[in-house]
């Protein structure tokens, strides 16, 4: 059975691993690892716009002819709104640090305008 320090080390784990990255590499490796995430959510941002096109097209060979244009309309509403939620709400979740720092979930940078920095 573990005890309770075995469970807090499982679980602040990653942290230290953050902190130990940042402590022991130079600034240029440290950008260097952020570059990668930059990179990873690009990749999967432009894989997500394809499948929603890729999805599009789905449905819009389900349908009938009259009703194709209206199909791939939703769709293109689907993804402005999906953008437009994700820059309100979610950047907020996913790397806020503003009012309660956690290793879980991020509060803080809701409507976050990068040339201001809040």
């Amino acid at each position: 059975m573990l005890d309770e320090h075995a469970i807090l080390d499982r679980v602040h784990r990653p942290i230290v691993q953050i902190e130990h990255y940042a402590r022991h590499l130079n600034s240029t490796e440290v950008d260097k690892l952020y570059q990668d995430d930059a990179v990873w959510i690009i990749t999967s941002s432009f894989i997500i716009f394809t499948m929603h096109s890729g999805f599009g097209l789905l449905e819009s060979g389900s349908v009938s002819a009259k009703d194709e244009v209206n199909i791939m309309v939703k769709n293109v509403v689907d993804v402005v709104f999906g953008g437009i939620a994700y820059w309100s709400l979610g950047y907020g979740l996913s790397y806020g640090d503003d009012w309660y720092p956690n290793s879980f979930i991020g509060l803080g940078k809701f409507f976050y305008d990068p040339a201001s920095g809040m």
